[in-house]
């Protein structure tokens, strides 16, 4: 199977204005402390990349709508995956694909609450 360079969702969870051009915004992506916990990152993403957005609550919530999306589909292409690899009695890749995606699961189980926290936008 091609393997194929997956960038991995982003979690967003504060967004605030740095400067005129740029916005900060908290997040978590695949990356872990020592204890396991997922890590807060900090990145910077264009103002002009909000087009009709008036609040940062609302730009929070759009861009975690994109970022759930691209989960969603990274759960459905792993799960083919898997259905491949057990076909092809690929023990160990399946193995491996099958722990990569009960790790997607649980950040789904995350963008889920955060979503139930945050319905008023």
């Amino acid at each position: 199977m091609k393997s194929k360079i997956q960038n991995h969702p982003r979690l967003y969870l504060d967004i605030y204005k740095s400067n005129k051009d740029e916005y900060s915004v908290k997040h978590y992506e695949n990356q872990y402390n020592n204890d396991g916990s997922l890590k807060i990152q900090l990145s910077l993403i264009p103002s002009d990349f909000f087009s009709d957005e008036k609040s940062d609550k609302s730009k929070l919530y759009n861009l975690n709508k994109i970022e759930y999306q691209l989960l969603i589909n990274l759960i459905n292409k792993q799960k083919k995956v898997i259905q491949v690899y057990s076909n092809k009695n690929k023990i160990e890749q399946l193995n491996i694909v099958n722990s990569s995606l009960k790790l997607m699961l649980k950040y789904e189980e995350m963008f889920l609450k955060w979503f139930s926290e945050n319905k008023d936008f």
